[in-house]
């Protein structure tokens, strides 16, 4: 479906459900999709590569302690993505901005790289089912699809698109997740404030089945966006 250029932030507890909604979303208006989490761990592992670029071990280091990345680090793998991308009918952030030096950087990135002003989805899910759903979701080794248990590649083991074999990711397991959420929690309520106030919060509940919260968003979206 077409529609004006617009520009998206999909922002939620870690496993409510971001990197699936954004890339259903993706698909449906034809916008590119950035996820930083795909950006940081892509970084970290061209740190094996490359063991000379600081950048990249530092990286590495911050994300198998469950530690948050420097906004300026954020910012800088976002701006070199976004180069390679084709933004002319918008974009989809994923887990972006995760801080207010953050939402700043959006406000600079959207300026130059010339966006339109972001509407922010909020997925909201219990902690405990946050930390539950990711306990159990799998990876594909290559092109990152995540799968959860009604999923028969989960059940399979290997991934639909590449072929490739799932993994449990590093920081996904217990005592990192427990780190990440505590992380999360206050930036959370800094951010939604922020942009509850610039009327640009959208709040859904993520616990819904995917297809209910996608119907949601896009009945939400709606109202916001000229859509054809």
């Amino acid at each position: 479906m077409s529609v004006a250029p617009m520009t998206l932030v999909i922002l939620g507890p870690p496993g409510s459900g971001k990197g699936t909604q954004g890339k259903k979303l993706a698909t449906y208006f034809h916008l590119a999709y950035v996820a930083t989490g795909d950006l940081v761990r892509s970084a970290a592992r061209r740190a094996q590569s490359e063991p000379g670029n600081r950048l990249f071990v530092q990286v590495q280091e911050r994300l198998g302690k469950g530690r948050p990345q420097p906004d300026e680090v954020i910012i800088t793998l976002l701006k070199e993505h976004l180069r390679s991308l084709d933004l002319s009918s918008g974009i989809i952030f994923d887990a972006f901005p995760l801080s207010l030096g953050q939402a700043q950087g959006l406000k600079h990135l959207v300026s130059e790289f010339h966006l339109a002003e972001p509407l922010v989805l909020y997925l909201a899910i219990d902690e405990w089912e946050s930390v539950k759903r990711l306990g159990v979701r799998k990876f594909c080794v290559t092109c990152g699809s995540a799968y959860s248990p009604q999923h028969i590649e989960y059940k399979t083991g290997k991934c639909s698109v590449e072929g490739e074999p799932l993994i449990t990711r590093e920081d996904d397991r217990f005592h990192v997740v427990i780190r990440r959420m505590a992380e999360y929690r206050d930036r959370m309520g800094l951010l939604r404030r922020l942009y509850s106030k610039q009327g640009r919060l959208i709040e859904l509940d993520g616990a819904r089945p995917i297809e209910e919260v996608f119907a949601e968003i896009l009945k939400q979206l709606e109202q916001r966006v000229a859509i054809p």
